[in-house]
C-alpha cells in the first residue's frame, strides 16, 4: 500500500478509499482534514498555506494526489 493511502487509514480507521467525495461521504471531518493536511505536511515535507486549502483537493485519493503533485511531489 502507498504511504498516501496509509495516511489516509491512520486518519480515518476503515476509510473507503475508492470514495469520490470523503467529506460528503463524511469520511473525512473538520479535524480529520486538518490532522490529515498535518500529516501530508510532514511525510511529504511540503507546507500547505491557509489560503491554499480548497475542499476539493481533499474530496478523494486522486484530488489529493493531484494536490500532491502540484506541491512537486512524486506520487
Amino acid at each position: 500500500m502507498a504511504e498516501l493511502e496509509k495516511i489516509l487509514q491512520e486518519i480515518v480507521v476503515g476509510i473507503d478509499l475508492e470514495s469520490q467525495d470523503f467529506i460528503g461521504d463524511g469520511l473525512l471531518d473538520s479535524f480529520a482534514l486538518m490532522s490529515l493536511i498535518g500529516a501530508l505536511e510532514e511525510s511529504y515535507k511540503i507546507s500547505i498555506f491557509d489560503d491554499e486549502i480548497h475542499i476539493e483537493d481533499y474530496a478523494s485519493l486522486e484530488s489529493i494526489r493531484n494536490l500532491l503533485r502540484t506541491k512537486g511531489v512524486q506520487i
